[in-house]
């Protein structure tokens, strides 16, 4: 009885042994609809070399389309190419891993009918993407899949994307099948220099700009050299740059250039794109069709800004008067000039001349031509509410708005007085004039 009951429970194990063996073999030959995570020879991973050999030598395996170096958000369609004539049935599977040894980016497939994703089972998070049961099947003779690879939205350094591959002779077992393996790297690229927008006419930091408005950006600009434009309308290249504004309804348009100054001091005056919508903005500035460097800005229908004589935004004002006498005479007059033993902006006072001259300030600035209304804006100078008769954009002047201000005949003998001017709210920088 002990003998027939040991005779017993040896077959069973041997039952159990082969059932394992079974389930193993069926489970390798499952490996036609797609392999189990982990076997792309990734840190921590074999390959399917353990199941799968015995198959002629040669043969290549690639990882191709990556470029040398992604930036944020990039995509990038990558091709894994196994190359083994004469095979009846190709494999893969590929994952792209970070310096930590997880997954890095995403992953989109591009051919669903050929291809597929699945995650790691445990130890580090992995996504893989690898062949699925129709695409084993030969394309133009080899081994060919494509899917999209997103770059992460800030880059982790370093991506390896490892791949696994398996040119079979299509028998339905293992044996007589070649494994190969491939890795490729590409490089995070640090993202460009900042781009800073602001007023070309009061450089005031943080502030809004408007369509047709005049815009000074600087920034640390990967060329040499300088060029303005020399026709109108104005071009939207000099020395191969461009300056791109993308609006909040994310519609791109090229922005008229007035200069480009390259270097690592560099600036670019430019129009804001007329139609750009209001809210958050992005620019990117090109080279060659490259990017080298990009920003943010708020655009508003409205930022009154106003120019200094001396292009820093303070200081006296780059303005005129526009005098018109008793007898119907006229004319505009400066109110500033270069002094050469100072090297520096003087003003011109202001002589208001007898009570039958009536004297106008005229102001030049930008971003305020889109005003509701004259009603809406307003003045002081010197303290003293000034009439405004119109505010709007100069005819000849490509961004620059002029306002009309009438000045008091009570500020004579005043001296400097600071120039305050408001629309629809917005005050601009506050400048100064001479008056005699």
């Amino acid at each position: 009885m002990r003998v027939k009951n040991l005779k017993l429970a040896i077959l069973a194990f041997a039952v159990i042994i082969f059932g394992v063996f079974a389930f193993s073999e069926n489970r390798a030959g499952a490996f036609s609809s797609g392999p189990d995570p982990g076997f792309t020879g990734a840190p921590g991973e074999s390959t399917c070399t353990a199941c799968h050999g015995g198959g002629p030598a040669g043969g290549a395996l690639t990882v191709e389309g990556l470029p040398a170096s992604y930036t944020a958000g990039q995509q990038i369609t990558v091709t894994v190419r196994l190359n083994h004539p004469g095979r009846a049935r190709y494999g893969f599977e590929l994952t792209a891993l970070g310096p930590g040894g997880t997954s890095v980016g995403t992953i989109e497939l591009t051919q669903p009918d050929r291809t597929q994703l699945k995650q790691s089972f445990f130890g580090p998070q992995r996504t893989y993407v690898e062949h699925n049961l129709n695409g084993t099947a030969p394309s133009s003779g080899q081994g060919l899949w494509t899917f999209r690879w997103t770059a992460p939205a800030a880059s982790t350094g370093t991506v390896t994307f490892y791949a696994a591959g398996n040119s079979a002779n299509g028998d339905g077992t293992q044996i007589g099948d070649t494994i190969l393996t491939a890795t490729a790297a590409i490089q995070g690229q640090a993202p460009p220099p900042t781009f800073t927008a602001v007023s070309a006419a009061s450089f005031l930091p943080n502030t809004p700009l408007a369509p047709n408005s005049i815009a000074a950006g600087f920034s640390n600009l990967a060329f040499q050299g300088f060029q303005s434009a020399q026709t109108v309308p104005l071009p939207e290249e000099l020395l191969g740059v461009r300056v791109l504004v993308t609006d909040s309804a994310n519609v791109e348009r090229v922005s008229p250039l007035f200069f480009v100054s390259g270097g690592s001091s560099g600036q670019i005056n430019f129009l804001i794109p007329d139609g750009t919508a209001n809210g958050a903005a992005t620019t990117k500035v090109t080279l060659n069709g490259q990017t080298i460097a990009q920003g943010t800005l708020n655009v508003v229908s409205v930022r009154p800004a106003l120019f200094a004589a001396n292009s820093s935004g303070a200081g006296y004002a780059a303005a005129q008067i526009f005098r018109l006498k008793g007898d119907g005479s006229f004319g505009f007059e400066e109110t500033v000039r270069f002094d050469q033993a100072s090297q520096s902006i003087v003003p011109i006072p202001i002589d208001l001349g007898p009570d039958t001259d009536q004297v106008f300030l005229v102001l030049y600035g930008t971003a305020f031509r889109n005003r509701s209304s004259v009603a809406a804006t307003s003045a002081l100078i010197g303290g003293i509410t000034s009439q405004v008769l119109d505010a709007l954009g100069h005819p000849n002047y490509i961004g620059v708005d002029q306002a009309n201000v009438r000045i008091s005949r009570t500020l004579a003998g005043r001296g400097d007085v600071n120039v305050e001017f408001t629309v629809d709210g917005q005050t601009a920088n506050t400048l100064k004039v001479n008056i005699k």
